[in-house]
């Protein structure tokens, strides 16, 4: 549920889950002079509030899934046996303490072709490799894939890809 602080009669504060809104109703065509709020235009405010609240941040038990192919920047390094890859999400992570993966399925391209093996992976649930995930900001994470044995056709310490077919991730 959201705290709303009304600032003075024509601007609102909305406090919900350690994030803070503030709104100026008039420039936004909201409402006007929050000093005539009846009882009913408050609860469609809160319900607005919570709606948008939601619409901007992973909360507990959401999850994110796409089974598309887009390309996330990324670099090599470790002998070849680390790739890190920095994705950016649709919604904001700020209060979110534990994110898992259970499939991250693709291909890793480096600057001369594709690394080997070059067959569609999932590294999430594949033997010999271990994905960990970091926040690095409000919506952007690193996947860190570390292989017990290094990849192919690959050049350490340079820029890669990781191609997805599959990404799952789950927020907690």
């Amino acid at each position: 549920m959201a705290n709303i602080n009304l600032t003075d009669s024509s601007n609102i504060e909305v406090v919900q889950n350690g994030s803070t809104i503030s709104l100026d109703l008039t420039t936004t065509g909201v409402i006007g002079d929050l000093t005539s709020l009846t009882t009913s235009d408050t609860s469609s405010l809160v319900s607005a509030i919570n709606e948008l609240h939601n619409s901007m941040y992973f909360k507990n038990g959401d999850t994110f899934i796409n089974n598309g192919a887009f390309d996330i920047p990324g670099i090599m390094s470790g002998s070849n046996k680390i790739a890190a890859f920095d994705l950016i999400l649709p919604k904001k992570i700020d209060n979110i303490s534990t994110i898992s993966c259970s499939e991250f399925t693709g291909i890793i391209m480096g600057v001369s072709g594709t690394a080997t093996p070059s067959s569609q992976t999932n590294y999430a649930a594949t033997t010999g490799y271990t994905l960990t995930i970091t926040a690095i900001s409000s919506n952007i994470i690193r996947i860190r894939i570390a292989a017990t044995t290094a990849w192919g056709n690959i050049t350490n310490n340079t820029p890669c890809q990781f191609v997805v077919s599959n990404i799952s991730l789950s927020f907690s």
